[in-house]
């Protein structure tokens, strides 16, 4: 490294106007408190003034692109920045992870791209170019995979990256098609009821609406309406389900190279995102009845700080056929799918416990109801969670084979957990009072990258059976850690093994 490198660069100046314009949601949300101050004044003297505060935050946009100014040079990038005390950061390529370039809306209107660059420690953004041309944002990253790689020239270095796995715009709408959740509809009607309580003035008394329902159509309100109530509320809930995955996958693509799996995808804001493969704890493939006629599945990465700069589930292919999902796992040597593995069930005892625990809470919403007929409503769910609960424990099994533990857990959202067992950080047993009641035990997997709710479990085991697999689970997760250490003792001290 050398501080050589000179920051003779500045921003495109399409920054400035991206910051006002960034700003100018903050002016809209005063602008209240400015005709409420200024009332008195004239709506002439109100607007002179708003011109006046716009005209200053983009003076200090103007000064901000002015002062700032970075440089890329053959080992390291130099960003300098500041008003009045300057600071000088010189980022060696060596300590780079990648450089990601992410577009949102306004970047894409002026054609412009934000450059991140993110170091090793866990994700960080350790500087970031807000905002350059397509062109630069290009050629800095390619000079950073050329000096990472060893290549003397941009060129060599910048071979396309095969694609793995992508979305066209007929399978993103699909997926959002059969992305809606239940949770999707009670959103909906609770906004819905929630509009009419603001708005019940303007709309009249419910009995009333009622009556003058039943007049339109008498005798047949009750279930006719009701059914297109419902029709109307599902077709929502599919529409709303198909702009969110709309905006969020649009264009999705996954690529691989030397490092990890990188995903672009996005609408308005188009992100990029590379997924380290060192990085990656465990998978987790999801999917519902639903997909599972169709042959659809989800398949997300479980990191240890992600591309995006999070830790936690990194999604790799939304919606998926098993055939498009097993060259991305191939992609990642610590992970498998199982194989013909005989998964074995939990306790048999795991359904009635599920369902015993139940009527507690619903007698709960029961006394709570006296006071408010809101805790009524909010005990209806539970009424149809514990059949599903039936389903969900007749279909929770787990596999062990080598170094790899299966858990499949869930009916209506289905989950199978592909976890290296040398990857998990700790292996414990959890006993609530109706578990140690029953003589039952959970075994929780806790990997790096997840919150605990996240962790795979296998809930309901005998007491002994749980015991035995947990020391079993310790013992090849302390194998496969001395193993990975041995490994890189030997590259250390002999670096053309590596």
């Amino acid at each position: 490294m050398t501080d050589a490198t000179v920051a003779n660069k500045r921003l495109h100046p399409g920054t400035m106007a991206l910051r006002w314009l960034a700003e100018a949601p903050q002016t809209i949300i005063g602008l209240p408190v400015v005709f409420g101050v200024m009332s008195d004044v004239g709506i002439g003297w109100t607007l002179l003034i708003m011109l006046g505060f716009a005209s200053i935050s983009l003076l200090f946009a103007a000064i901000r692109w002015h002062r700032f100014r970075y440089g890329v040079g053959t080992q390291e990038i130099v960003i300098e920045s500041g008003l009045i005390t300057r600071n000088r950061r010189t980022i060696p390529f060596s300590r780079i992870q990648d450089v990601d370039i992410e577009r949102k809306l306004l970047h894409r209107v002026f054609d412009l791209a934000k450059v991140k660059v993110e170091s090793g420690g866990g994700g960080k953004d350790e500087g970031s170019l807000d905002s350059v041309s397509i062109a630069e944002a290009d050629n800095i990253r390619a000079a950073v995979r050329a000096a990472k790689q060893g290549f003397t020239s941009v060129e060599t270095a910048e071979a396309p990256d095969p694609i793995l796995f992508e979305m066209p715009l007929s399978k993103v709408l699909r997926y959002g098609l059969f992305s809606y959740s239940f949770g999707s509809l009670a959103a909906i009607v609770g906004g819905l009821g929630y509009l009419y309580s603001q708005f019940d003035d303007l709309l009249g008394d419910p009995d009333d609406l009622y009556k003058q329902a039943q007049g339109y159509a008498p005798g047949a309100f009750q279930f006719e309406w009701v059914a297109y109530g419902l029709i109307a509320l599902l077709l929502l809930a599919m529409l709303t389900s198909m702009g969110k995955v709309l905006l969020s996958d649009f264009g999705f693509r996954l690529t691989k190279d030397d490092r990890g799996l990188r995903r672009v995808r996005g609408l308005f804001t188009r992100t990029e995102v590379l997924i380290p493969k060192k990085r990656v704890q465990i998978g987790l493939i999801t999917s519902n009845p639903v997909w599972g006629q169709i042959g659809q599945e989800g398949l997300a990465l479980q990191t240890l700080g992600g591309g995006d700069g999070l830790s936690g589930h990194q999604v790799v292919a939304p919606f998926a056929t098993r055939a498009e999902v097993e060259p991305i796992l191939a992609e990642i040597p610590a992970i498998r799918l199982p194989d013909d593995e005989a998964f074995q069930h939990v306790s048999p005892r795991h359904k009635w416990r599920t369902i015993i625990e139940f009527p507690f809470i619903i007698a709960l919403g029961l006394g709570l109801s006296y006071f408010s007929w809101w805790a009524l409503i909010a005990i209806i769910p539970f009424l149809f969670i514990v059949p599903g609960q039936w389903i969900d424990a007749a279909r929770h099994s787990y596999a062990l084979s080598g170094n790899m533990l299966f858990v499949k857990s869930g009916f209506w959202r289905r989950k199978l957990w592909l976890i290296p067992i040398g990857n998990a950080e700790t292996v414990s047993i959890r006993r609530n009072w109706f578990q140690r009641k029953w003589g039952l035990a959970s075994v929780l997997v806790d990997a790096a990258g997840a919150t605990t709710l996240a962790n795979p479990r296998i809930v309901d085991l005998d007491e002994g059976v749980a015991k035995a697999l947990a020391d079993t689970l310790i013992e090849i997760a302390r194998r496969e850690r001395g193993q990975r250490h041995a490994d890189e003792g030997r590259r250390i001290s002999d670096p053309s093994n590596a």
